[in-house]
């Protein structure tokens, strides 16, 4: 969504003009690589410029037009350019002296632009530029003095012009400017009996035009008369670093600059912003944000004064960001807060947190914005409509992330990473908040409040499931609405004041979460329907290989039964299926019979590519109907306990799951789990795990079958799938017939998740 633009080109400029110097080119207008300049020159003081002329698509008379003007050159030089200027840029570049440039238009009808731009803003007028105003800003306006001057296609060179006098003409735009800066001692009107605009003065500069017609023997004269009502309503003051911003918002379209803390946008109109502008004032460095937009997400990361967001498309702005870069960066925070559908205003974030919400489908309609001295207080104002909710995680990898607001999210997403720990606190009104997780391996914890930490932190432990609820007069008055985004399930539905969300039982960890404080008995942000999955149903069923040669499928018990299919590589003389022939008949019939499917491979821990392709070749028919498991154990595997085996089931997994889809299961003993760090393969795959509590016969299917109390390792504390006999017994054809036995915790729907 983001066009093309040139402002990365301004910034880096500046940057390379203020270590560089400008070169001494003894001539008149000149254009040159502003990047690579042919002499350097110790003290060098200039204003470079550029202009663009009406149907031209390149800026000047090269692609990038930067000029600057030296005095001592040709006075009297001109181009052919005969088109009317529609653009204008400037910037201020000294090794010496500190400040910048400003600059605004006239536009036909004899109305100057609203409010002066600065260092590489474009000055624009559509239907051509009849004259500019111009001044220095800063220390380097002691000194010296900036001077312009204008031809039009009807009246050629104009006088020239300086300290914020109009340049230009009422009769015909201009074609053509030179722009240079010169000690205040150096006069350059050389033609008195030329006027330095042609015509009827601008109304609004006409006191100023007069007045500047004499020099002003001090700075703050000189200041006092560049300062129009326009810039003195935006409190613009040179040297004083200040944010602008201007929001565009439906209906009403483009709103007014406004600046440092100002609201932008509308509240109680129910009217959407779609775009936003900001930009800095008298500060070296730039100001950088983005967007979050209806339909589109996050776009692109824009800077000083570029649109962020969408004008045309009715899509309204849920988050922004915004951050500073450079020398402003070191003495300055950015302080910014949204108003939200809904929820009113927000608390105050800082230096790129999020504004706003994502995932709720909920408009900002309003922002502010302001600059803070670091030192300085930061705002703590909210409004009353919410209390201010603040809560961070610590995740795998990245530790305690940023706080973030009410509606905000906290966590990633797609990255695999999980929750280890949550706090959270309230403010602004009586009462507090308590929560409380449900952590691998050690379960429920016991409830905390108001910013304590729920969870562990440098135990590599998951979060699992959480419950939030409000206290004192928060909880009569309001309602915390909280969903987990939870590995393989993805986003949950909604809960509310004390109901769980998250899952148990699977072993899988929460990866991010939203929360969300609303007037009580406010509409639910979402779905209610299911935001907590717990483990309570139960399948039974059993693994079949050559072994069970002869089996009568549809008269064995069962819910699942997993087939092995396949057993190393295959070669024309040694296929892989060689050892259970019967699979695809078994599997047919465990189908007809309505049961559910998987299948499995025997690693030989050949080349995990070829051992893969050779199971995918077998089942591919079966694909997004029979769940996929890798066998990892010992007996005719020449890399078991190698400690090649998490690499090689690592590959074999992801390239089985690059060709058959689904998520596959890995296969292994408890002892296994726990040889070695099987993180890598966890954080992807479900296991199928197999502990036994002794060698004798278990007979039928067992409804909670013995386990040790250690973990399995980097799976936590249940595998998805459990074998818990090899010698189970089962009637079958009027007699006994032994199996492995297993119990998958979950229902048939989670058993099709994996599928």
């Amino acid at each position: 969504m983001r066009s093309k633009h040139y402002r990365p080109f301004v910034i880096i400029l500046a940057l390379c003009l203020c270590i560089t110097g400008l070169p001494a080119i003894a001539m008149g207008d000149e254009a040159v690589s502003p990047t690579e300049p042919a002499v350097q020159q110790s003290e060098a003081t200039a204003v470079w410029y550029r202009t663009h002329a009406t149907g031209n698509s390149a800026w000047g008379s090269d692609a990038e037009g930067w000029r600057f003007f030296n005095p001592a050159g040709d006075l009297s030089a001109q181009s052919d350019n005969a088109q009317a200027l529609d653009s204008i840029e400037m910037i201020f570049s000294s090794d010496q002296y500190s400040g910048g440039v400003e600059y605004r238009t006239v536009s036909k009808d004899g109305k100057v632009a609203e409010s002066w731009l600065s260092d590489g803003f474009s000055a624009a007028s559509n239907e051509g530029i009849y004259g500019v105003e111009a001044r220095l800003t800063g220390s380097v306006a002691e000194t010296h003095e900036l001077w312009y001057r204008t031809r039009t296609a009807t009246s050629g060179w104009l006088a020239w012009a300086h300290a914020g006098e109009a340049s230009g003409s009422a009769q015909s735009p201009i074609v053509e400017m030179q722009v240079c800066v010169t000690s205040r001692d150096n006069q350059l009107r050389t033609n008195d009996e030329l006027a330095t605009f042609e015509g009827e003065q601008p109304a609004e500069n006409s006191e100023q035009t007069a007045e500047n017609s004499e020099q002003p023997a001090d700075q703050d004269a000189i200041k006092a008369q560049a300062e129009t009502a326009d810039e003195a309503e935006l409190g613009a003051m040179a040297g004083d670093p200040s944010i602008e911003y201007q929001t565009h918002v439906q209906t009403y379209g483009w709103q007014d600059w406004v600046k440092d803390g100002e609201q932008a946008g509308t509240s109680g109109e129910s009217k959407r912003l779609e775009g936003i502008k900001i930009r800095l004032k008298n500060a070296s460095g730039s100001v950088v944000y983005a967007t979050h937009a209806q339909t589109y997400g996050w776009l692109d990361e824009v800077a000083d004064g570029e649109l962020a967001g969408t004008t045309g498309e009715s899509k309204r702005l849920e988050s922004v960001t915004i951050r500073l870069t450079g020398d402003i960066a070191k003495t300055h925070d950015v302080w910014y807060r949204a108003h939200v559908q809904t929820y009113g205003w927000q608390s105050w974030v800082s230096n790129g947190a999020e504004a706003g919400t994502t995932g709720l489908s909920k408009r900002v309609e309003a922002i502010e914005v302001r600059l803070v001295k670091k030192g300085d207080p930061v705002p703590v104002g909210v409004s009353e409509e919410t209390p201010s909710l603040r809560f961070s995680t610590h995740v795998q990898t990245y530790g305690w992330l940023e706080e973030v607001a009410s509606g905000q999210t906290s966590g990633t997403t797609g990255e695999s990473k999980r929750l280890e720990g949550i706090k959270a606190t309230l403010s602004g009104v009586d009462g507090g908040i308590s929560y409380r997780t449900h952590v691998q391996t050690y379960g429920w914890q016991d409830w905390v409040a108001d910013g304590e930490v729920s969870g562990t932190t440098g135990e590599s432990k998951r979060l699992e499931a959480v419950q939030f609820k409000l206290t004192g007069a928060a909880a009569d008055n309001y309602d915390i609405w909280y969903r987990c985004h939870v590995q393989r399930f993805g986003w949950l539905d909604w809960a509310s004041n004390g109901d769980m969300a998250g899952s148990e039982g699977f072993s899988y960890r929460m990866e991010s979460i939203q929360l969300v404080i609303l007037p009580k008995g406010s509409d639910a942000p979402g779905a209610t329907d299911s935001p907590y999955k717990k483990r309570g149903n139960t399948l039974n069923g059993v693994d079949i290989s050559g072994w069970q040669r002869g089996i009568d499928i549809y008269d064995t018990e069962g819910d699942f039964f997993i087939i092995k299919a396949t057993e190393g590589v295959s070669t024309p003389d040694k296929p892989a299926t060689r050892y259970n022939p019967w699979y695809t008949q078994w599997a047919n019939e465990v189908l007809d019979s309505g049961r559910l499917l998987g299948f499995y491979h025997y690693a030989n821990g050949e080349d995990p590519i070829e051992e893969a392709e050779a199971f995918y070749d077998a089942i591919k028919d079966y694909k997004g109907v029979a769940i996929a498991c890798l066998d990892w154990e010992g007996q005719g595997n020449k890399l078991f306990d190698t400690g090649m085996d998490v690499a090689w089931c690592k590959k074999f997994m992801d390239h089985l799951q690059s060709l058959y889809g689904g998520i596959p299961f890995l296969y292994t003993s408890k002892n296994y789990c726990n040889a070695y760090d099987w993180t890598s393969v966890a954080a992807e795959y479900p296991l199928w795990g197999a502990q036994y509590a002794d060698s004798n016969d278990t007979h039928g299917y067992q409804a909670n079958p013995w386990q040790s109390s250690n973990p399995w390792g980097a799976w936590g504390s249940v595998p998805t799938i459990f074998q818990y006999s090899g010698t189970g017994v089962l009637d079958h054809n009027g007699g006994m017939e032994y199996f492995d036995m297993n119990i998958f915790y979950g229902t048939r729907d989670d058993w099709y998740a994996y599928v």
